[in-house]
């Protein structure tokens, strides 16, 4: 009975319920001065992921009223490992990791990228390769295997005929930069990269010239955890997807090289997931 508790029960019994409150409020509700992080998928090397992306972050920190910082991982396999356990409060990954990641509970979608996603088979614009049928044996260059880009474009080629006797030498690179980087010094014959990697190779000048090109495949995916509260899952959603509709939102994306956002839900990266069963 109450009566027979002793003074200082009481007194435990306030501690514990104090601290279980505090504990309670921090997790629905982050301070405004604590920083959100935004895990990129390592695509590229990290200087240049978070040189591109700058523009972004600060766009979203300033209308979130937020301070936004990046993270990332040495490799796409620790990044998923990341991901799936909700290190980041907001995430922008490629499909199959999207699909991966959501699978794992701790995440919804809030955006994704407007265009679908095509891998690029490349050569040099001096290159004697004419057909795809020319790439039987030859040195193909690729980002890391469990790139979708990568994925996508070996499938296409093994559609294509280039399988067997026939199959390219496949040549691993840790980005899509240095995978198109091969073919620029003509250490490859060709190199399979994403269209938006591709786009900026040419608007750069580079000496490309594109072979061939892969079905579309879903595009890249914005995530926000959902420990976060919803209205602020909700706010970061909007501001991707509202972004093309106001000229500073325009001038972030063009710096960016991004034609926009779009609403997704997580049936849109369903058509990617019979890739994640493939044996690469």
């Amino acid at each position: 009975m109450i009566k027979n508790r002793r003074p200082h029960d009481y007194w435990i019994a306030i501690i514990f319920a104090l601290i279980s409150f505090t504990c309670t409020a921090q997790a629905k509700e982050p301070a405004g001065d604590e920083k959100l992080t935004l895990g990129l998928l390592p695509s590229r090397s990290t200087v240049n992921l978070f040189k591109r992306f700058a523009p972004l972050r600060d766009y979203l920190s300033e209308k979130m009223g937020r301070s936004i910082v990046f993270e990332t991982a040495v490799d796409y396999e620790l990044f998923l490992q990341h991901s799936k356990k909700g290190v980041y409060d907001f995430i922008l990954t490629a499909p199959h990791y999207a699909l991966l990641t959501l699978d794992s509970g701790n995440y919804e979608v809030s955006a994704a990228y407007k265009n679908p996603l095509k891998a690029i088979i490349l050569v040099h614009q001096q290159s004697k390769i004419k057909t795809l049928a020319d790439l039987a044996g030859k040195k193909v260059s690729t980002p890391p295997t469990q790139a979708i880009i990568t994925m996508a474009g070996k499938h296409f080629l093994s559609k294509s005929g280039l399988v067997g006797i026939k199959k390219p030498v496949y040549v691993l690179n840790r980005t899509h930069s240095a995978s198109l980087h091969t073919i620029l010094v003509k250490e490859s014959d060709a190199a399979i990269i994403s269209s938006n990697v591709t786009r900026h190779a040419i608007q750069k000048g580079y000496p490309v010239r594109k072979l061939a090109q892969s079905p579309d495949i879903p595009s890249m995916a914005w995530l926000a955890s959902k420990k976060l509260p919803k209205h602020i899952r909700d706010q970061f959603g909007k501001l991707l997807i509202s972004m093309d509709k106001t000229a500073e939102g325009q001038n972030v994306l063009k710096k960016i090289n991004y034609a926009g956002y779009r609403k997704a839900t997580s049936q849109d990266f369903e058509p990617v997931r019979p890739f994640l069963r493939m044996n690469w």
